[in-house]
């Protein structure tokens, strides 16, 4: 069962509506034409000032076989669940399918939107062959892995919009040495679609294991605001439809301390405390793990099995399920 999400939309490259939403960013950021950071600012915010495209339909090409997707929402988003042939997905060597040469047996299969012959442009994605047992590392993005000062607004928007990504220092060591063990990766945040591409980058390009990426949705609403989808739960749902989906691998959920994934991740391990193995919260808000709030959210969850940390190097120790060190 292979999960494919896509967008279709068209860029407003020199629309009235573009070119108004990029000046009260400008003003929101205090951005002159010439300051470091504007010419990042343009290009991130490209995709968030495009016309979404509904009733889209779109075809992939996965292992050598075309699919026909369902169309596109209002928001030009589509989703399916493909069912492949067992012989495409269990022969070695078969079209479609490849290994990752940096880790034996991490296996993906490729799949790329089919288009017209003369349309140059490429778009596709891969997909993990995710076994049903081993271990998952579940990990948030904003101020986890990424510096990204989610508590204070306009130094978080001049963080995303305006400077190369930051990669919180030890954290990708600390990923691949989980990774080398066995363990797979899957990123789930509230950071915007409109950003997997730079995530994806910053991700690759600062040492992080490759892994599904599970976003939110952003959309530029009437009175010029980006506004985020009403699912505060949406982190909760995506996570534990997870779990539900993989009843016999066993997770370790790693977030910080500046949002709700103390909450968010202790309601999980009361519900799957024989699946989730660890909570790691790193400690971005200056709270104390003997702190009334840590205490409340974590209540019934046993002490050994979550932990707050400053430093990532605080975690070698660390004690992961038979197997993964």
């Amino acid at each position: 069962l292979l999960p494919i999400h896509g967008w279709v939309f068209r860029p407003e490259e020199d629309s009235r509506r573009r070119q108004a939403a990029l000046a009260i960013l400008h003003r929101l950021l205090r951005l002159r034409a010439h300051d470091p950071g504007t010419e990042m600012l343009d290009r991130r915010a490209r995709a968030f000032l495009v016309d979404n495209l509904g009733d889209k339909r779109v075809t992939v090409r996965v292992g050598g076989v075309d699919y026909s997707l369902p169309p596109s929402g209002a928001n030009g988003h589509f989703y399916e669940v493909l069912r492949l042939p067992t012989e495409i997905v269990a022969a070695t060597g078969e079209p479609g399918v490849m290994d990752d040469p940096e880790h034996s047996g991490d296996r993906w299969i490729p799949f790329a939107a089919v288009l017209p012959a003369t349309d140059s442009r490429q778009a596709g994605g891969a997909v993990h062959l995710l076994p049903d047992g081993g271990l998952s590392v579940i990990s948030d993005i904003d101020d986890t892995i990424k510096v990204t000062h989610v508590g204070r607004r306009r130094k978080l928007l001049r963080q995303t919009f305006t400077r190369e990504f930051e990669a919180v220092e030890g954290m990708a060591e600390l990923y691949a040495r989980w990774q080398a063990a066995g363990a797979a990766f899957h990123y789930v945040s509230r950071s915007p679609w409109q950003l997997y591409e730079p995530l994806a980058e910053f991700t690759a390009t600062a040492g992080f294991p490759r892994g599904a990426f599970h976003l939110r949705h952003f959309r530029w609403r009437e009175g010029h605001t980006l506004r985020a989808d009403a699912d505060r739960d949406l982190k909760q749902r995506i996570i534990h439809e997870m779990i539900t989906n993989f009843p016999r691998r066993r997770f370790v959920l790693v977030g910080d301390s500046g949002e709700r994934d103390p909450e968010v991740y202790a309601d999980l391990a009361r519900a799957f405390p024989e699946q989730i193995q660890a909570v790691l919260i790193r400690n971005s808000s200056g709270e104390s793990a003997r702190s009334e709030r840590f205490s409340l959210a974590f209540d019934g969850v046993p002490r050994a099995k979550w932990q707050d940390f400053d430093d990532p190097r605080e975690l070698t120790e660390l004690r992961l399920p038979e197997g993964f060190s």
